[in-house]
């Protein structure tokens, strides 16, 4: 209760280190205590999650028990060998079996599998456990093939010409996605590879209803939205699969309790998906390089999207009406997340986000008003959104249009405060440049050199007094400086300071 206090009634977030001493307090107050980590080798940052594995074994807990399942993996295997009492191998012959029995019941229950003869069946559960080698998934991508077989002819050819790896699977379904719904398709995988929250099937809709790069006419077109939202499951058959999540679980499910789209996300169908949409086989096929979703263009294309998305909002508006529209709580609440600082290089995006940000456009007004989740609950100039995302190229296109480097708002008071704060060295170069006060007052921590200070950030420190920061300078969260840099044990940076 304290930390919940503490953190402004549940309102700020917690550090790692905050976050892990919770874990161990809880940890320490049960007499048994069980943590399962499923499919290990599918975490997107393994380098710093194996690493807090080997921290919390490091609490020499007698009553810690903790169970990893993973693929063999050479890092993991490395990483857990000292630290694994039991290790158990899933041998092929048992992940036969489980095969062999789930195919049986598919065989059994699928109305499109069930058709055929006993003799067929068995010849089908035969091929596919000789071809599976213990992959369970390229059996399902197998059955979701033989499914579309129209006649006995066509089953023979399938179960012939079967793909031998998962991969080249993936290739078969992609080669097979018609010409006319390519864009589509990319589009959808882009967005599922790379969205930082779940898609439900109706914001999908609106992302394909969408065209950033559209030289004439509407970004988001209602006439682009399909009829039948279901239709989008076609784009790519094996590789998207749809979950029914509770409404209660949504905040907005008391809106649209009868819209079944809104509580139906999609999702890459597994995360070999994933790992073969990034992959540099993909990158240099010959005939499938499209499809390759490189981490940067990918974000680049969901910022736009979103930033496309949120413009059409330029009239005041109620609560009511964005939220009437499927994508504007996520373009709401994550375009800045996607623009990211490597992103903003993108001539489009900045005409996007420049377009958003003017002074007179509605759609900025009504996100800064009706936002439900609002992560900036404070109002606060344009630039000093981007200087705390970090957006060097979108803050000097802001500076270029007249904006004052030394506009007052928010919490941080400046935007030199918020950059140094942040650690985005490039915009704190940028403002100063461009005329901003280095001793300029107001905010949580009273100046920049404060700021930066206690975040840690020598560099940013060292160019704050080579312009002639002001060290003795009083006020803010820890009174000056020097006292910042002490309580946070940036003993580098007292240095510094004391050297001044």
């Amino acid at each position: 209760m304290k930390l919940f206090s503490d953190k402004g009634n549940g309102q700020g977030s917690l550090s790692p280190e905050e976050l892990k001493s919770t874990l161990k307090s809880i940890i320490s107050t049960f007499e048994d205590v069980y943590i399962i980590l499923d499919a290990l080798d599918e975490c997107t940052d393994r380098h710093r999650f194996l690493g807090l594995i080997k921290e919390i074994q490091g609490w020499n807990f007698d009553t810690l028990h903790l169970l990893a399942t993973s693929r063999e993996e050479h890092d993991i295997e490395k990483t857990l060998r000292d630290l694994v009492s039991h290790q158990v191998s899933m041998d092929e012959g048992l992940v036969d079996s489980d095969i062999r029995r789930y195919v049986s019941r598919k065989l059994e229950d699928d109305n499109k599998l069930s058709k055929y003869s006993a003799e067929k069946k068995e010849t089908i559960k035969t091929t596919l456990i000789d071809g599976a080698h213990g992959m369970f998934r390229w059996v399902v991508c197998q059955l979701d093939a033989l499914r579309t077989c129209r006649s006995p002819y066509e089953l023979r050819k399938t179960l012939t010409n079967l793909p031998k790896t998962l991969y080249e699977t993936y290739d078969r379904i992609l080669l097979d996605i018609d010409e006319s719904n390519r864009e589509y398709a990319l589009k959808l995988l882009q967005w599922l590879a790379f969205s930082v929250d779940t898609v439900s099937l109706s914001q999908a809709v609106e992302v394909l209803a969408t065209d950033p790069d559209a030289k004439t006419g509407p970004l988001f077109d209602p006439e682009r939205r399909f009829d039948d939202p279901w239709d989008i499951l076609t784009l790519c058959s094996s590789l998207v699969s749809v979950t029914t999540v509770p409404e209660d679980t949504l905040w907005y499910h008391e809106y649209f309790k009868d819209d079944q789209e809104r509580f139906t996300t999609l999702r890459l169908a597994h995360f070999s998906v994933r790992e073969y949409l990034v992959s540099e086989c993909l990158r240099t096929h010959s005939k499938l390089s499209i499809y390759h979703c490189d981490e940067k263009v990918a974000n680049t294309f969901i910022a736009k999207t979103c930033v496309a998305y949120l413009l059409q909002f330029d009239q005041h508006c109620i609560s009511q009406d964005c939220i009437s529209h499927p994508l504007w709580s996520y373009a709401a609440e994550y375009w800045i997340r996607h623009a990211q600082p490597d992103n903003d290089d993108n001539l489009t995006l900045r005409r996007l986000i420049m377009g958003f940000l003017q002074p007179d456009s509605g759609a900025y007004s009504n996100w800064l008003d009706l936002y439900p989740r609002n992560c900036y609950p404070e109002k606060r100039a344009p630039i000093h959104y981007m200087a705390e995302a970090g957006l060097a190229i979108v803050s000097r296109d802001l500076l270029e249009n007249g904006v004052d480097a030394n506009a007052q708002s928010g919490k941080y008071g400046n935007a030199l405060q918020v950059a140094s704060s942040e650690g985005h060295h490039p915009i704190v170069e940028l403002l100063l440049e461009r005329g901003a006060d280095v001793n300029a007052q107001g905010g949580e921590y009273g100046n920049a050199l404060q700021a930066a200070s206690s975040k840690g950030n020598h560099a940013i420190v060292e160019l704050l007094l080579e312009k002639q920061a002001d060290v003795n300078v009083q006020g803010g969260k820890y009174g000056n400086a020097l006292r910042a840099a002490s309580s946070e044990g940036h003993y580098l940076i007292v240095q510094q300071l004391l050297e001044k």
